[in-house]
């Protein structure tokens, strides 16, 4: 009766091998978060009203508006020649439109804040939601006051919904705020009238500001003091680079670490201070907005911002651009690139084409990210003003293509967050178990195939 051939040994343990091997790629792509990929970014020139050309502006805040397609761009300041803005435009994607406050014939009517430097905004469901700020009054003279009201722009008209003093938060400006789906989050800021810079959170609800930690509270937030710190929605959960400590005279650096929120803690995803560098130089008063794209994940592009507030000499302004895909940070060439700025601490920037500020928001309708940046002109007697439109993925030519319409998007609560990644020693473990059981397998196979081997290869006796 003819005999199976036995498989050489050789050729079983190339088999387990090659086994071994599938294990190992199969952990290590479990243990590599698939949204932490680096999408691919162009950009663009956008046309600017002639008005805005001639008005850039610092201290200024942008949001994008519900329908996913508008953009809303409001206030600002440019000290050096005391123009104060309390206007409000938006961009569709067909241009900017001044609607209240501009110089512009029939756009002309004060809108309700007021002049107003150093406010946030943030897009909500229900509306672009505006915060706090320095009204009546330029930041380097001092002037004006600090206010803690709360407005709505409704793709039409300014309604305020809570008076300063009445909302919740104090008064402050260089406040950090951000929105998503029905709710906004605010982070510390400027609070003159208790002489600190804030360290605390609150979230809009669409009616009501709740503190969820920070003095008074007995939970204190995990950043600490800060403000003129940058945040965004990155399609998991609020993500927040930057700012300054102390805005009250002190020599302090600004800060380079990034924090996540999921609705109700803080947790910090790099920083110098962890040992773990994130990629962006440490700043302040930088921009950042989330990205919308169907192919790339969860994103947020951040740009400009600098060392401008904590009595260095000289002064730096960053000139460059990060995308934040979840986890990390990677550079991004756009037009504004070069290197950083070094200005003396009492002069002014050169003249130049690229700009030292800018204010961004998403335009999530047609995955793109418009920014409005503001350069130096005839002898930084004037900031000129230009705009971009940056895209990933499916952006092309200044327009992006086939990007899916906006879904909903579940408001920041901790249910929202991502499932967290197993940790690297968790994926070891289960392929050192999964190895073992490879290996011993092939250990039972490969001493049968000798057994078999020196079986078949025995001689035979005659009878």
């Amino acid at each position: 009766m003819a005999r199976p051939i036995p498989v050489p040994p050789s050729r079983a343990i190339r088999r387990a091998s090659i086994l071994v091997c599938i294990a190992l790629v199969a952990a290590l792509s479990e243990s590599t978060p698939s949204q932490a990929t680096t999408p691919s970014w162009s950009f663009s020139v956008a046309p600017t009203h002639p008005t805005l050309a001639t008005e850039g502006r610092i201290f200024a805040a942008m949001a994008a508006e519900p329908d996913g397609h508008s953009v809303v761009l409001y206030g600002g300041d440019f000290s050096n020649v005391s123009a104060l803005y309390g206007d409000t435009w938006t961009d569709d994607g067909n241009g900017w439109v001044p609607r209240c406050g501009t110089p512009v014939p029939g756009a002309d009517a004060p809108c309700g804040p007021g002049t107003r430097v150093g406010h946030g905004l943030a897009s909500t469901d229900d509306g672009v939601i505006l915060f706090g700020g320095l009204v009546n009054g330029d930041f380097d003279s001092g002037n004006g006051s600090v206010v803690g009201d709360t407005w709505r722009w409704n793709g039409s008209s300014w309604t305020q919904l809570c008076a300063d003093g009445t909302c919740g938060p104090a008064g402050r400006f260089m406040t950090t705020l951000a929105g998503n789906g029905p709710k906004a989050v605010l982070y510390g800021g400027a609070i003159p009238s208790q002489g600190v810079t804030g360290a605390d959170t609150w979230v809009w609800d669409g009616s009501t500001w709740t503190q969820t930690c920070g003095d008074p509270l007995p939970t204190p937030c995990g950043p600490g003091p800060r403000a003129a710190a940058s945040m965004a929605w990155d399609g998991s959960h609020f993500v927040m680079f930057g700012g300054i400590h102390d805005v009250n005279g002190a020599v302090a650096p600004p800060n380079d670490s990034t924090w996540v929120f999921d609705g109700t803690t803080w947790s910090e995803a790099c920083g110098t201070d962890i040992s773990e560098p994130c990629g962006p130089p440490a700043r302040e008063l930088s921009t950042m907005a989330d990205a919308h794209t169907t192919t790339s994940g969860p994103a947020a592009l951040l740009a400009a911002g600098g060392d401008l507030f904590t009595g260095s000499d000289p002064q730096t302004f960053y000139r460059d651009a990060w995308a934040w895909n979840g986890t990390t940070w990677n550079a991004v060439t756009a037009p504004w690139s070069a290197a950083p700025l070094s200005v003396p601490a009492n002069g002014d920037p050169p003249d130049q084409t690229q700009p030292i500020i800018q204010v961004m928001a998403p335009r999530r309708a047609t995955c793109e990210v418009e920014s409005f940046g503001s350069s130096p002109a005839n002898s930084a007697t004037q900031l000129r003003g230009t705009t971009y439109l940056a895209g990933i993925d499916a952006f092309a030519t200044g327009r992006s293509t086939g990007c899916a319409p906006v879904a909903a998007t579940a408001p920041p609560t901790p249910e929202a967050v991502a499932t967290p990644e197993p940790p690297g020693w968790l994926v070891f473990a289960k392929f050192l178990v999964f190895a073992r059981v490879v290996a011993f397998w092939h250990f039972v196979r490969f001493a049968k195939v000798i057994v078999t081997h020196r079986t078949h290869a025995a001689p035979r006796h005659r009878r």
